[in-house]
């Protein structure tokens, strides 16, 4: 039996082998809804026929999904350019419907129902499967064999990603057919993004950090269970959080008190800092007892440079 687990399973490893604003909101250009189709086409009753990636086509064959499943209640939905397959909860068991030539069909499923988060499909913009597709096939480089999956990826969110094959890597949607955008960690706009997603609805953190082994950038705090975690963005990939083991004394602080600016502003002049070439660099922002405000710790390979939250040098 197949326990279908969080999409950030079976994808992170894919993308790590491939390769001044307020931070409580996600920032302009970070999270862009796409400008709606310039047609988009009407919902009928009648079969639906034709390829998938037609605009309107996707949806129609999901409506018929769902009212051969008679429930929204879903845990994946899987599109290709010619099938679709819902797999529905219901009570406690999973059940799975395909689409294929218009016509729908019972499915076997292997997929095991354990608490994952069911969702409605019909809430994702899936007007243009074949603008998805393109957009898709811009960011990885590759078309051939493309599926989109929908499926919780992690801490019950859910997130559209299409995995071509052979594999590239995975390309992630929001619910609102957006990107989730490409960041880079090293500039300015590329910090303010990844901690405004990172950090978004909350007031303290114990820690803030790039790592500089995988270039993800990551914030360690209590979820709303009480329990400590750590949430990574890496550069293509969305917010994936996980347990956090490690022990901690550090005092928890306000992450909207980190300048984005302040920080590529140091990182410009590590070289000068270190005084050797720069390639790769990492920082933590922690408050270590007894200090009454977070400082920023960044090191290039073994050695490390203080500053403050505001760029100052401390050592």
């Amino acid at each position: 039996m197949f326990i279908a687990r969080p999409l950030a399973d079976r994808l992170v490893r894919a993308a790590l082998l491939a390769g001044a604003m307020s931070l409580s909101l996600f920032v302009s250009g970070c999270h862009q809804s796409p400008s709606p189709p310039a047609t988009t086409a009407s919902i009928s009753s009648a079969p639906t026929t034709g390829r998938l990636t037609a605009p309107g086509l996707a949806r129609q064959a999901l409506a018929d999904l769902i009212a051969a499943a008679g429930t929204t209640h879903a845990l994946r939905v899987e599109f290709t350019a010619d099938t679709a397959t819902l797999t529905v909860v219901v009570g406690n068991s999973t059940q799975a419907w395909r689409w294929q030539d218009g016509t729908v069909q019972a499915a076997a499923t292997d997929i095991a129902y354990v608490g994952q988060t069911i969702f409605d499909p019909q809430d994702f913009a899936l007007d243009d499967l074949g603008d998805l597709f393109a957009r898709a096939a811009a960011q990885s480089g590759s078309a051939k064999g493309q599926r989109l999956d929908l499926a919780e990826y992690s801490n019950h969110q859910i997130f559209a990603s299409v995995t071509t094959t052979p594999e590239s890597h995975p390309v992630f949607f929001w619910w609102d057919g957006s990107l989730v955008a490409a960041l880079d960690f090293t500039t300015t706009a590329g910090l303010t993004c990844g901690l405004a997603e990172l950090t978004a609805g909350r007031s303290e953190v114990m820690a803030v950090g790039l790592d500089q082994a995988s270039g993800g950038l990551y914030a360690i705090y209590r979820d709303t269970n009480g329990q400590i975690v750590r949430g990574l963005r890496m550069p293509r990939l969305p917010v994936h959080q996980s347990a956090w083991t490690a022990t901690t004394t550090d005092t928890g602080f306000d992450p909207a008190l980190i300048d984005p600016a302040a920080l590529t502003a140091v990182a410009q002049q590590l070289p000068e800092l270190t005084g050797r070439s720069v390639s790769r660099f990492g920082f933590t922002i922690e408050q270590r007892p007894p200090a009454l405000r977070p400082v920023v710790y960044f090191s290039v390979g073994g050695q490390e440079i203080r500053t403050t939250l505001a760029g100052h040098v401390v050592s």
